[in-house]
């Protein structure tokens, strides 16, 4: 069988499960006034404390015009803090507000990630671990290649 073949018969749909999380995170994050997409920005702050608004583009693989529109969303909302003096530099942390939201999110994304790998096998999840590393660490060296 060729390559292709077999690609065909395994497609994951990332859309689909994108969403699939994001809607059970949806009415959560909006009952703590954030929109849907605003939890990554936090998880990724949460990740990276002190992050520029430059460097949380590049980790989030989004242009800086969204991330700068999502950040001074989050800091009026007192989600996050710039704790830069200089008004046009930021180092991004999370208030406790924003930590709250991100135990919060990372809750249900994680039951929601429980449910959709419930009906594996711990071999299978090995499998499976061993495969998002190596995509992972493939597209992060091609995203750091065309920087």
């Amino acid at each position: 069988m060729s390559t292709i073949m077999n690609r065909c018969e395994v497609d994951i749909n990332p859309r689909a499960i994108k969403n699939y999380i994001e809607k059970r995170v949806s009415q959560t994050s909006e009952s703590m006034g954030l929109k849907r997409t605003h939890g990554q920005f936090l998880k990724t702050i949460y990740d990276n404390e002190g992050l520029s608004l430059k460097e949380l583009s590049n980790e989030m693989y989004v242009d800086k015009s969204l991330t700068t529109r999502v950040i001074k969303s989050l800091i009026d909302n007192g989600f996050v803090i710039n704790m830069n003096n200089e008004s046009r530099e930021y180092r991004l942390y999370l208030t406790d507000k924003g930590n709250d939201a991100v135990s919060k999110i990372e809750k249900i994304v994680n039951d929601a990630w429980d449910e959709l790998l419930s009906e594996l096998t711990d071999d299978e999840m090995e499998t499976l671990t061993r495969i998002h590393m190596k995509i992972n660490e493939k597209l992060k060296s091609d995203i750091e290649a065309h920087r």
